[in-house]
């Protein structure tokens, strides 16, 4: 077999060439690997277990080849993304249409797409929303650089993810290598039993 490592998340070409999504792993079990049309794999690539098959994961997958692969992948509901760092992703709409997503996967606008280098493109996944992408004008009230024994709570208003190390901003304008949201229950803990009643 290969010397591969099968990992969720990740996408690997079977002996045809195609393109194989890994989705889930199913610990314990010798096919424990599942692809995103529920086919399962040994963590080697292996599709069937001591023979050797063409639908067997032989390598991972770092860019496209062609304009048809491109189109084939992106027809299954995936994105992608190119390989020189711009922001975005491409992918069809609900209507058919090849369209410009931001990285969690809002539609933008339409577009129109060539793919004249389809080496210059990779598979993309929208990334999922954090708490810092949409602060609101009040701001959050975090955790920030503490420890259990000196908790610093402050209000972060700003997030900045070009910054090297002090990423979060507070009404102060301090900043703060790490930041984590309070919740509902801990705010509580520093409101007034009477005040705490009324509410």
């Amino acid at each position: 077999m290969t010397s591969i490592k099968l990992e969720v998340g990740k996408a690997y070409r079977n002996r045809n060439g195609e393109i194989v999504t890994i989705v889930a792993e199913n610990p314990g079990e010798i096919m424990q690997f599942v692809d995103s049309d529920g086919e399962t794999y040994r963590s080697d690539g292996a599709f069937v277990a001591g023979y050797c098959s063409l639908s067997d994961l032989v390598e991972e997958f770092t860019h496209f080849r062609t304009q048809q692969e491109i189109f084939k992948y992106l027809a299954n509901g995936w994105y992608i993304s190119n390989l020189v760092g711009e922001r975005f992703l491409v992918g069809f709409n609900a209507e058919g249409i090849l369209c410009r997503y931001d990285v969690y996967g809002t539609q933008l606008e339409e577009d129109s797409w060539y793919f004249a280098s389809p080496n210059a493109w990779t598979i993309a996944v929208p990334k999922a929303s954090e708490w810092y992408d949409n602060i609101p004008e009040q701001g959050v009230l975090c955790w920030c650089d503490s420890d259990d024994m000196f908790p610093d709570v402050r209000i972060i208003v700003g997030y900045r993810p070009n910054h090297k190390f002090y990423k979060y901003v507070d009404v102060n304008d301090v900043s703060y290598v790490s930041a984590t949201p309070m919740t509902a229950e801990e705010i509580a803990k520093y409101i007034p039993e009477k005040q705490n009643e009324t509410n």
